[in-house]
């Protein structure tokens, strides 16, 4: 090539590049980039807001680095995530007007926020999801995708777009795959109770939750008329231990086979709570079971009915056929007018108890945690723990029913009867007791029909003690034709069971057992 020719050739190369170089220097404007939770959002929020609102225990139970706490509704609001007219109707918002808020974000992070909210509130922009993946009001919600399969790519690792290829926590890994992909985040992130993704919260209630009703702000659709379940499943006056799942629904699994997750809400009532025969009607939403249908205003309550259940909705307060009395003379948990509980564990058990319920006497009669039913009041204590002789049978002073539900069991009368029998009518006597003036009278234990008998009559809940010792029920020594010796010797007779101390005679441990027992006991009798 000629000199002159070259020479117009790299004329026009040097023209060429000046004018790419010229074009490449115009200022153009830069393409917006939607701003996404995690690029965007999450870290302007954990710089001003994470000293108090960080992941581990954050103040209010709110946290600044977790997507569904940032995009929550105002409590008693369904709308968390669409700006109206510039306002963002969103916990978050009402959080930042408050006094002791302002000023936490400046004017670019708002507007910042202000963007991601009118753009969708998107979690993330990865390239395998769409952004709505990881939003539950999003139609392009994983969890959709996951229940229009049965929830297949979560369960079976053999899958090609199987979770655990990418995300760790995911309930299966596929073979070969030991980690994480990328920058994919873990189930557990967001699933953070016991069992991860496979929690019952996750789908039958609110996270740590697992109770329908869902958070209407997440799940828009939800329906409220599910809170009835709250009334189940929390303690409450009516039953201090929640019910479980299955005392209306069949046991579950989480492996999603049968009918679990079919979009189908089975029920099969528990026979020992709620009885035989149980039903609920869809059309009308009502149950019938045994936990409502005792003889009351509502047996057949409404899913859906608001208010409280009351004493005389489930049965009549008192119920038909019962012994008349305060409530509380038999039951532990109602007030003496049957018209409110006390916290317990007893209602709503499928059983009707008595006293704490364990199913023996001292239910309702002794101290809290004695083997024996003896009450504490009066004589009781010097009746159950003689000095003198052997515990006194319940049935010397009282007729014992022999089943606890016997009708002469319950009276209504306020303190209970006394029928004295066995020891007390030894040697023909013939006892009584007094409810006026509460003594007792011709009754053998105190010395009815022994000859030279010296006995006060005893008075019950007397403290002094007179009745007890020697002397108030025969003489000392007796009258003859017992020996009128009063230095007893006590192997002599009575073969130990009698002692000598410096106050005179006692009985002693091993005398108990025969003294006061109806009978006069000597060496002499005895075979």
């Amino acid at each position: 090539m000629a000199r002159g020719a070259r020479a117009l050739a790299w004329a026009r190369i040097v023209a060429g590049t000046a004018a790419l170089c010229s074009a490449c220097a115009e200022v153009r404007p830069v393409a917006s980039v939607a701003p996404t939770f995690e690029r965007d959002v999450r870290p302007a929020l954990e710089a001003r807001c994470g000293q108090c609102h960080g992941a581990r225990r954050p103040a209010a139970g709110w946290s600044a680095s977790r997507f569904t706490d940032v995009i929550a509704c105002i409590p008693g609001s369904t709308d968390g995530g669409v700006p109206d007219a510039g306002a963002w109707p969103s916990r978050l918002a009402a959080a930042l007007a408050r006094p002791d808020h302002q000023g936490l974000l400046d004017d670019a992070q708002r507007a910042l926020i202000a963007r991601w909210i009118a753009g969708g509130a998107p979690a993330a922009r990865g390239a395998m999801h769409p952004p709505g993946f990881s939003d539950p009001r999003s139609a392009d919600f994983h969890a959709r995708a996951l229940r229009s399969q049965r929830w297949a790519p979560m369960l079976d690792a053999t899958r090609a777009e199987a979770c655990g290829r990418c995300h760790e926590g995911s309930p299966t890994r596929p073979a070969g795959v030991t980690g994480a992909a990328g920058d994919a985040p873990s189930c557990t992130s967001c699933h953070e109770q016991p069992g991860g993704p496979l929690s019952c919260g996750t789908c039958h209630g609110d996270g740590e939750r697992a109770t329908p009703p869902r958070d209407p702000c997440l799940f828009p659709g939800t329906s409220p008329s599910a809170g009835a379940h709250e009334a189940h499943l929390r303690a409450s006056p009516l039953h201090a231990s929640p019910f479980t799942c299955e005392t209306c629904h069949p046991s579950r699994t989480t492996d999603f086979t049968g009918s679990h997750g079919d979009g189908v809400v089975d029920l099969a009532f528990d026979a020992e709570r709620a009885g035989d025969g149980g039903t609920y009607d869809p059309a009308t939403r009502t149950c019938t079971v045994g936990c409502h249908r005792q003889g009351g205003a509502r047996p057949t309550p409404a899913w859906n009915e608001l208010g409280p259940m009351r004493c005389n909705d489930c049965h009549s307060s008192p119920p038909a056929n019962h012994p008349r009395g305060e409530c509380v003379a038999c039951h532990a948990e109602p007030d003496a007018t049957g018209s409110a509980l006390r916290p317990g564990p007893l209602h709503l058990n499928a059983r009707v108890d008595l006293g704490n319920g364990n199913g023996t006497c001292t239910a309702c009669h002794g101290r809290t945690g004695d083997t024996e039913p003896w009450p504490e009041t009066g004589s009781h204590a010097a009746h159950r723990a003689p000095s003198g002789g052997a515990p006194v049978a319940c049935a010397t002073c009282h007729t014992v029913p022999a089943r606890t539900e016997d009708p002469s069991h319950f009276e209504a009368a306020p303190r209970a009867s006394v029928r004295l029998t066995g020891a007390a009518g030894a040697r023909g006597a013939r006892p009584m007791y007094d409810t006026t003036t509460r003594s007792c009278a011709e009754v053998a234990c105190h010395g009815a029909g022994l000859a030279g008998t010296r006995a006060d009559v005893p008075t019950w809940g007397d403290p002094s003690g007179v009745a007890r010792r020697c002397g108030q029920c025969h003489g000392v020594p007796p009258a003859p034709p017992h020996t009128q010796r009063t230095d007893c010797a006590s192997l002599i007779c009575h073969g130990g069971e009698v002692g000598l101390t410096p106050s005179g005679p006692v009985i002693t441990a091993a005398g108990r057992a025969l003294h006061q027992n109806g009978v006069i006991d000597y060496v002499g009798a005895r075979p």
